[in-house]
C-alpha cells in the first residue's frame, strides 16, 4: 500500500544522507590506527555502551516476542556491516563505497518480494536488474582499469548493503509498533558483549600505545559510533516505521554524493567506470523506488 511521505521524512532523509555519507570517510580515518577488525569491534561496542541506559529505560517496553527480530536488526543492521564495509574501505575509496551502498534498496526489494511477502511488480524487477548491472560494471570492468586499491574488495561493501536490506525488511515486518528508541537501544546491547570479545582479541593495548595516529583514529571511531552509528539508527527506524522499507532504503540516493565530496577531499581517484556504474545504480534504484 501506498503512504504519503511526510516533509518531516524528507528532513530525516537528507539529514541521513549527510551522517551516512560522512561515514565512509571516518572509517578511513579510524582505519590509520586500527585493522578492520578493531574498528569494526570498537565501533559496535562504543554504540552499546552509549544505548545501555536507554535499555535499561526502556526494560518494560519491549515484548519478549520482539526480542529476536531486533537481534537480528542488530546482527544483521549493526552488528555484520562495520566489519564488512572497514574490510572494504581497506581496498577501495569511501566514495566507490558509497556508490555500492546504493543497492540497498534494490536487495530490499528483492527480499521484500521473495521473503517478506511484499507485493511483486515487473517494473520493479527491471529497476533491481539495472541496478545490480551497474555494481557488476564497477566491480568487473573497473577491476580491469588502473587505479588505487583493488576495486574487487567492493564485494564486502555489497555484502553489507544485503545485510542493510534484510534489517530494514524485518523492521517493516515485525517491529513497526516497536519504539526506536528500543530497538536501537536493544539491538546495539544485544550484540555489544560479542563486539567486547572480538575487540580484546586483537590486542588493542598494543595498538593504543604504538600507533602514531591512534588520537585521530580513535576520535573518527566515536564519531562514527555516536552519530553514524546511534543516532543516525534512530532516525532510520523512525523514518522506516512512518513510511516503508523502500522508502527509508532510498536515503541511499544521497549518500553516494555526500561520499563522493569527501572522496575529492581525500584525493581519491576515481574514473569514468564508477560514474557509469553509479548512474545505472541510481537507474535502478529510480525504477525500483516508483509506484505503479
Amino acid at each position: 500500500m501506498n503512504q504519503k511521505v511526510s516533509t518531516q521524512n524528507w528532513i530525516l532523509l537528507g539529514i541521513l544522507s549527510l551522517i551516512w555519507g560522512s561515514s565512509f570517510i571516518l572509517m578511513k580515518r579510524g582505519l590509520l590506527a586500527f585493522d578492520f577488525i578493531q574498528v569494526g569491534a570498537l565501533r559496535v561496542l562504543i554504540s552499546a555502551i552509549v544505548v545501555a541506559p536507554l535499555a535499561w529505560i526502556k526494560r518494560k517496553d519491549v515484548n519478549r516476542k520482539n526480542l529476536l527480530p531486533i537481534f537480528g536488526v542488530g546482527l544483521l543492521g549493526s552488528g555484520f556491516p562495520p566489519f564488512l564495509y572497514a574490510l572494504a574501505l581497506t581496498e577501495i575509496g569511501g566514495a566507490m563505497a558509497g556508490i555500492l551502498n546504493t543497492l540497498v534498496p534494490l536487495f530490499t526489494f528483492i527480499f521484500g518480494v521473495f521473503i517478506f511477502g511484499t507485493m511483486f511488480q515487473f517494473q520493479k524487477l527491471i529497476g533491481v536488474i539495472v541496478g545490480l548491472v551497474g555494481a557488476l560494471v564497477i566491480l568487473v570492468i573497473g577491476s580491469q582499469l588502473p587505479s588505487e586499491g583493488n576495486p574487487v574488495f567492493g564485494v564486502f561493501a555489497i555484502l553489507s548493503t544485503i545485510c542493510y536490506a534484510f534489517s530494514v525488511n524485518i523492521i517493516q515486518k515485525y517491529l513497526k509498533e516497536t519504539h526506536p528508541i528500543s530497538i536501537t537501544a536493544y539491538s546495539f546491547v544485544l550484540i555489544g558483549l560479542p563486539a567486547l570479545a572480538i575487540f580484546l582479541l586483537t590486542n588493542p593495548i598494543e595498538t593504543f600505545y604504538t600507533e602514531s595516529a591512534i588520537i585521530t583514529a580513535f576520535s573518527a571511531v566515536i564519531l562514527l559510533a555516536v552519530l553514524g552509528t546511534v543516532v543516525a539508527n534512530l532516525l532510520f527506524f523512525k523514518m522506516t516505521q512512518q513510511t516503508s522499507a523502500l522508502f527509508a532504503s532510498t536515503v541511499t540516493y544521497t549518500i553516494p554524493i555526500v561520499a563522493l565530496l569527501w572522496g575529492l577531499f581525500d584525493n581519491e581517484k576515481l574514473n569514468y567506470i564508477h560514474f557509469i556504474g553509479m548512474a545505472l545504480i541510481l537507474l535502478g534504484v529510480f525504477i525500483t523506488s516508483k509506484s505503479k
